[in-house]
């Protein structure tokens, strides 16, 4: 029974990993964004800029709430 707990436990840290992996895409896409933003002004970059800026949004919650879950659940 804790081999199996400690296999669910790593397969949420796994995920979590992932998650924070798209994380950090997703940042260097938003920076990659508002550079090309603020050299061209274009209203499609900023429209791009806003949808990734909320995007990213998205997944820090998400991630938050996994980690908070995964807080909950970690056996010793």
């Amino acid at each position: 029974v804790l081999y199996l707990e400690a296999l669910l436990d790593r397969q949420r840290l796994d995920a979590i990993r992932a998650l924070a992996a798209q994380l950090k895409e997703d940042r260097r896409e938003l920076t990659r964004l508002v550079e090309e933003y603020q050299k061209t002004n274009d209203p499609k970059v900023q429209e791009a800029l806003l949808e990734q800026m909320n995007q990213l949004k998205d997944r820090m919650r998400e991630l938050q709430q996994r980690m908070s879950e995964l807080a909950k659940g970690i056996r010793d």
